[in-house]
């Protein structure tokens, strides 16, 4: 019996996360906001949590790879937090 090596595991060929410009397609006329600056993102620093970050950027019209990237959070992350109901009302 012969052995074979494995290949090296690449991704060409794959779009990484950070280079898809949007999670999801905007629906028609609804407004998307640029990417939020440090500036922004101070709005944000007194929440309890991350997921309250979330949320609040989301509520204020940022979508999901734009999160993402601001607070350096995998995306799926940020979708999961999106998704799930909370458990306790704020």
């Amino acid at each position: 019996m012969a052995h074979t090596q494995k290949k090296p595991v690449t991704n060409q060929g794959h779009q990484s996360a950070s280079k898809k410009t949007s999670g999801q397609p905007a629906p028609q006329g609804a407004k998307t906001k640029e990417d939020p600056e440090e500036d922004d993102l101070e709005r944000y620093t007194h929440l309890p949590s991350m997921s309250a970050k979330i949320r609040a950027m989301a509520a204020d019209g940022y979508t999901r790879p734009q999160i993402s990237r601001a607070l350096g959070l995998r995306p799926q992350h940020v979708r999961n937090v999106l998704v799930t109901p909370l458990k306790r009302k704020p």
